[in-house]
């Protein structure tokens, strides 16, 4: 989850060089080679991330305000502080002349295009592989292994495609082009926020709100947005179907198939166990033997086949993600299994 704090926090030098690249993210995106200079720089200090946040949520502010001031000595007793003369100053100061000029230039145009079409990125992840990305726009996206991640930046609209695998997305703030994330079987619409989206069957999804909202609708059709707030608990048919939009807020977890759908209100422990894989790490809590051997052979690419005599044993615990023996071994020696290696590699729980 990102930092809040005020801009009158952070040091003058954080300030102006978030203040250059909230320039960049929203009036043309960044090169491959800005793109790896911005990922070393959030990653040297956290302050970086709470402080281009700000820098960006300012610059939205700025296409509103702007255009207002434009000629004033004072400003009106409308604005937000968070725009006042003396914040504008400072990013100002921290953009240079030719840099301010260029807000005002895009604060009177409105919307503009990046490069004039779209601009498309590709991120796949290997078995037991996790890498964390910032996207074209500046979101942040982390990949858990075996994933695959298709972003288009269009000038009206952010399109993320999850093939498979699982992803956080911590989007970056852009009224003018919504970010929507889209599965095989969903799509997912950003609402200001932060959230975990899981695609590891076909036909299945798992979403977990950290911050902020989001919707989520059929890919097959576009049904009127749900209210915010109201979180069904369905089950139905399969030749019915499930009934969507759900609108989800921070804190609630979302399964959802072709025959069956779920939210839950998570507390904050369960939360960040559901995430744990981003440190490397799975906690199961009365998870059938079958799903949890699931979880570490789609991380590990793994083919592991657990005895259906076996397969509803109950699984406690954290273990570490990236060792599969290790896993396999603490099966053994709490549970009455024995882990066996085939000589084609295959993985075999049996009773013992």
């Amino acid at each position: 989850m990102s930092v809040k704090a005020r801009h009158d926090d952070f040091p003058i030098a954080v300030e102006q060089q978030a203040a250059r690249w909230a320039v960049k993210l929203a009036d043309r995106g960044l090169t491959p080679r800005e793109k790896q200079a911005l990922e070393t720089w959030l990653a040297a200090d956290p302050q970086n991330m709470a402080c281009l946040e700000q820098h960006q949520e300012l610059f939205d502010q700025l296409g509103t305000y702007l255009p207002r001031l434009a000629g004033t000595k004072t400003a009106p007793p409308s604005i937000p502080y968070s725009v006042s003369w003396t914040r504008l100053g400072k990013y100002a100061a921290g953009l240079g002349v030719a840099a301010a000029l260029s807000v005002l230039f895009f604060s009177e145009l409105g919307q503009r295009s990046l490069s004039g079409t779209a601009q498309t990125e590709t991120f796949i992840t290997q078995p037991g592989k996790r890498q964390t990305v910032i996207l074209v726009d500046g979101t942040r996206v982390e990949l858990n292994a075996q994933t695959r991640l298709d972003f288009d930046f269009g000038s009206s609209l952010r399109r993320a495609r999850l093939t498979c695998g699982e992803a956080i997305f911590s989007v970056a703030k852009d009224p003018s082009r919504p970010f929507v994330v889209e599965t095989p079987e969903q799509i997912v619409r950003d609402i200001g926020t932060v959230f975990d989206v899981r695609v590891a069957e076909p036909g299945h999804l798992d979403l977990v709100v950290l911050e902020g909202a989001v919707e989520v609708k059929s890919s097959a059709a576009d049904p009127a947005p749900s209210r915010t707030g109201r979180h069904p608990r369905q089950k139905s048919s399969a030749a019915d179907g499930v009934n969507v939009p759900f609108t989800l807020i921070a804190g609630q977890k979302l399964t959802l198939s072709s025959h069956e759908a779920h939210v839950f209100s998570l507390p904050p422990t369960a939360l960040d166990d559901e995430v744990a894989w981003r440190r490397g790490h799975v906690v199961f809590d009365g998870t059938p033997l079958k799903e949890a051997v699931a979880q570490f052979a789609r991380y590990h690419g793994q083919s592991i086949v657990v005895s259906p005599i076996v397969a509803h044993l109950r699984v406690g615990g954290r273990f570490n993600l990236d060792d599969l023996g290790d896993f396999t071994a603490a099966l053994e020696l709490v549970m009455p299994v024995s882990a066996i290696r085939q000589k084609d590699g295959v993985i075999l729980i049996t009773p013992r």
